[in-house]
This record gives structure tokens, sequence and C-alpha cells, in this order.
């Protein structure tokens, strides 16, 4: 009479790693939260498997993942990158894995000498992570030196007109911009105002303002300087094109 021996089947969440990208306006960066996972499998489990993975925020939202048996039991293991959204949130990040015509943890047993060892057809587990906020960015993202004309005659000052756009995020609470007005022959700015900044949007601000210069035959332009007073790196700087008076 033939026999055979069918050995115990064992299934694990091995390693689970959670790891996320700041969103960045300015630099136009997504929210991403890196998820990877890997598991092992040891002896007759069968090839059928029901892998799962669920990220839950604290925001109410969910994120559900099929898993293939080939990435996730890999040395590599299964990798995603998900957008996410930009706030610092908190996640619960559950795996499971299931053997699905492994042989019943019951069945094995009767064929096992005393409490010998036991089948384990699943495993699942849960951690705990929380993503990272964005951090206060200023970005100047235009500014436009639209001309030029005296404010009366001769005798009286030149007006620059210029327009920008700024960019800032939520977490900068304490911003501002100054427009300084430069010209060729001097090495200093002739001219500072802080330009009343309008908000476009979420992270956009825009302006549309006049700054009184000498009135001088000279080549001008414009210096958009924006800034957070609560920190000195936060900070970006961008120049128009020069015109001439």
């Amino acid at each position: 009479m033939k026999a055979s021996w069918r050995q115990a089947c064992f299934v694990q969440v091995k390693d689970k790693n959670f790891d996320s990208t700041r969103a960045n306006n300015g630099t136009n960066t997504k929210a991403q939260a890196h998820l990877s996972a890997h598991g092992t499998v040891v002896g007759d489990c069968g090839d059928e498997f029901e892998i799962k993975a669920l990220l839950e925020g604290t925001d109410g939202s969910n994120y559900e993942y099929n898993i293939d048996k080939a990435s996730f039991f890999s040395k590599a293991g299964w990798q995603i990158d998900q957008v996410i959204p930009r706030a610092k949130l908190c996640y619960d990040f559950t795996l499971s894995v299931k053997a699905l015509n492994a042989e019943s943890v019951a069945a094995h047993q009767k064929r096992t000498s005393g409490n010998g060892y036991n089948n384990q057809n699943d495993d699942s587990a849960t951690e705990k992570f929380c993503n990272l906020p964005p951090l206060c960015a200023v970005y100047v993202q235009e500014i436009n030196f639209l001309g030029m004309k005296e404010k009366s005659d001769w005798r009286g000052p030149m007006l620059a007109d210029f327009e920008g756009v700024i960019a800032a995020e939520h977490e900068c609470q304490d911003f501002t911009a100054d427009l300084r007005l430069h010209s060729k022959s001097t090495d200093v700015f002739v001219k500072k105002i802080h330009p009343e900044l309008t908000k476009v949007d979420t992270y956009h601000f825009s302006f549309k303002t006049t700054i009184e210069g000498p009135n001088l035959h000279d080549y001008y332009l414009g210096e958009l300087h924006a800034y957070d007073y609560s920190n000195a790196q936060d900070t970006d700087t961008k120049e128009s094109v020069e015109l001439l008076w």
C-alpha cells in the first residue's frame, strides 16, 4: 500500500513598512504613502492564496489592495505608491494572507503524533503610521514687468508697473513679499514696497502694483522676494526682464 505525507503549511506576514513623501505645492509634488510588505511560505500550502492589504486613515479614507503571491513571497516583496491627502494623518496598515487549499489544521493534526505541529494557514498584522505633513514653503512663480510711464511730466517720478504670482503652503502662517526696483547703473535697489497680495485659490496669491522710481534714463528691472517671517529658510526670489526708460 502506498502512502504519502503532507507537510504542515506555514504562512506568515514577515515585514511591513510605511514611508511617505511630503506634499509640496511649489514643486507640484503630491503627498504619497510608500507601502511595502513581504511574507514567507513553508510546507505544503497549495498554490492558491488570498493576500490583501488595507490602508485606513483617521480621516475616513481607505485603500484596498489585492496582492499577487509572486511579489508578496519574493525577496523584494510587494510595493506600491499611493497618493494620499496632504494634511498630517495617521493610518492603520493591515496585511492578511491565507492559503486557500492547504490541509486544514484539524486534518493535519489527526495525522500527527501527540500535540505535533499545527498548520498556520493564515496570518495578519496591523501597524500604525503617520505621514509627513507639508512644510512651509514659499515660491515666486512669476513676475512680469508691464511697462513704465511718467507720473506727471519730466519733473515727476517714473512709474513702473508689475504683476506677479506667489505660491505658499498652508503651513506658512506669516508669509509676505517685497518688490524691489533696481536700476542698472546702481548696485542697490532704488525703491522697495510690499505689494498687496490677493488670494487666487488655496495656495496661490497674486498682485498688481506700481513702484515710483527716478525719472532718469536707465535700464530697470523688478526683483520679487517672497518669504515667511517665522523661518528665514522659507524664501524665494525671482527677477523680471530689464526695460529701458
